[in-house]
């Protein structure tokens, strides 16, 4: 059929070698709007869930709940109960003495050790700003199904109450000041991917814990019990690195209050024997809450996994690799024919009976 004046063919039109800068602006505006609209919902959620708060503490709900929940209203950090008798002589002063006597060790902190202030300031400036936990903690079911990878970071920024915080704040200062002066701004990148592994730990040991209950079947992300103020804080990363200062090639001096410290070949139980006192004095301080202390204990012990597997892991690969490296020598020298197994050696110009090296 002829054309009227003024009309084309759809394959008679000219497309631009650039075009897929225009479908690349689409999908970014479409991307942007999606942005725009999960920020719009997660607006609302939060001043609904603030909104709820209000509302329970207005009530007189206990701050602290006693039974395992989803996370869904609740605010850290919660109000400390400053007429607690064991918050000053069991949490306040021994770090305060701890951070001072490491201060006192290592020099001014801002200078020697830089990045470990600001990773405390980072600690220090979330605890003033009442958050949602279930925005920021370890939810299995939002990591795995939603992919909100950052909770393996922001989970360890929440302090249930200001004991929490000094305490937590005055390992990662020994351990930092410690470190850092060795490490440089390297230390730095450690401390976020042992805190990542830490969380990556503690979701497998929620995870198993729930297969050993429930079995395969019965397992699923979204009911898996949390504990609403359980597990929070920086402890895990401050437990991975003293494992990995205790594993360090030259003694440290300092004592802390927090940190046992050993020497010679019993050095590395240090880490172990803090774990326990912290333990004993959380069985102490628990008042009753046991599902609180058992997520505390479970969050610190994944940090001691996770730094125990940063330190050994590398020591493991290049051991074997070493070995590996030495018997491909010693075959190549001597050839395969002349190695005499386990508990023999190599003989010396193919007759000798003189060994000299043995495996």
């Amino acid at each position: 059929m002829p054309l009227l004046p003024g009309e084309t063919r759809e394959s008679d039109r000219y497309v631009s070698g650039l075009s897929f800068i225009d479908d690349l602006g689409k999908s970014v505006k479409a991307a942007a709007e999606r942005t725009q609209a999960r920020i719009e919902q997660g607006y609302n959620e939060l001043a609904s869930s603030l909104s709820e708060t209000s509302r329970t503490a207005s009530a007189g709900t206990p701050p602290f709940p006693s039974r395992y929940m989803g996370g869904a209203g609740h605010l850290v950090p919660v109000p400390t109960n400053w007429e607690d008798p064991a918050l000053v002589p069991m949490a306040i002063v021994p770090a305060v003495v701890s951070a001072a006597c490491a201060v006192r060790e290592h020099g001014d902190p801002l200078q020697a050790a830089p990045g470990t202030m600001l990773l405390v300031a980072g600690n220090v400036f979330v605890f003033s700003r009442r958050v949602p936990v279930r925005y920021w903690c370890l939810l299995p079911h939002m990591i795995f199904s939603e992919g909100e990878v950052h909770r393996l970071l922001t989970g360890p920024l929440l302090h249930r109450d200001f004991s929490q915080l000094i305490t937590n704040i005055s390992m990662l200062m020994c351990s930092g000041l410690a470190l850092e002066r060795r490490r440089g701004w390297k230390y730095v990148a450690e401390v976020l991917c042992l805190t990542a592994a830490a969380s990556v730990v503690r979701l497998g040991s929620m995870l198993l814990r729930e297969l050993l209950h429930c079995g395969w079947s019965g397992v699923s992300l979204r009911r898996m019990p949390i504990a609403i103020y359980g597990g929070l804080g920086c402890s895990a990363t401050c437990f991975a690195l003293q494992v990995l200062k205790e594993h360090q090639p030259v003694p440290n001096r300092h004592r802390g209050a927090w940190a046992v410290e050993l020497s010679g070949q019993w050095r590395p139980l240090a880490c172990w024997m803090s774990f326990a006192m912290r333990a004993a004095l959380g069985q102490v301080t628990a008042h009753g809450k046991l599902q609180l202390l058992q997520a505390d204990l479970e969050h610190d012990l994944s940090g001691l996994v996770a730094g125990l597997g940063y330190v050994w892991i590398p020591r493991l690969i290049e051991g074997f690799q070493e070995t590996r490296h030495v018997r491909a020598w010693a075959r190549t020298m001597y050839g395969s024919s002349s190695f005499s197994g386990r508990g023999g050696g190599y003989r010396l110009g193919g007759g000798s009976d003189a060994r000299f090296f043995f495996l």
